[in-house]
């Protein structure tokens, strides 16, 4: 896809990033053979997706709730963002295929992944160019150190701004995502009645 056309996709797709999880669910759903097994290890990935989705609100809080064109006021470089640039998102990746799991048919791992891949390419380029250019060689610097998508464990640069976390701020921006993950896993856990 050109970079121009992904910028443009990337940003339909960023606004309308709340909804667009629920059409593979429900092609999941549809699909669906949970097993108990199933049910619990799907669980434990969707968990370990709002662990990680926790950490970075915890660190970015009201950030990363915008809805419009333009990056918040600082560049947060603490926490989960210190090792990744998309924590938020590796975070939806997990609660992705922890919901493709679920359904008991693991080659929907496959297609989760290249749905989430299909997504969040754009979405990111569409980013990037919005932080490049609100923060600059800042922005430029941070993206030299730190990876994309897969994370880096080394020790974060000392004169980076560091954000006091927020446990409590973390959760009440996750309230939403909490209600979603309780109902994705009561559909799938109650599949075989329908």
């Amino acid at each position: 896809m050109p970079p121009a056309l992904a910028e443009t996709v990337g940003g339909f797709l960023f606004r309308r990033r709340s909804w667009t999880p629920w059409p593979p669910i429900l092609l999941f759903l549809l699909l669906a053979r949970p097993t108990a097994a199933s049910l619990l290890t799907g669980a434990a990935l969707m968990c370990f997706g709002e662990a990680i989705r926790i950490w970075a609100n915890a660190h970015i809080g009201g950030v990363s709730r915008t809805r419009g064109d333009q990056p918040g006021a600082r560049l947060i470089v603490s926490g989960p963002f210190a090792y990744m640039r998309n924590p938020l998102y590796a975070g939806n990746l997990f609660l992705t295929l922890g919901a493709a799991w679920m359904s008991g048919r693991l080659w929907l791992l496959a297609a989760a992944a290249a749905l989430f891949a299909a997504q969040y390419i754009p979405v990111v380029r569409w980013e990037e160019s919005r932080l490049r250019g609100a923060f600059g060689g800042a922005y430029e610097q941070y993206c030299a150190r730190t990876p994309r998508w897969l994370p880096r464990f080394a020790k974060p640069p000392q004169n980076a701004e560091r954000v006091k976390p927020s446990l409590r701020r973390a959760l009440y921006a996750e309230r939403r995502t909490f209600l979603a993950i309780a109902a994705v896993a009561a559909l799938f856990a109650l599949r075989p009645l329908f």
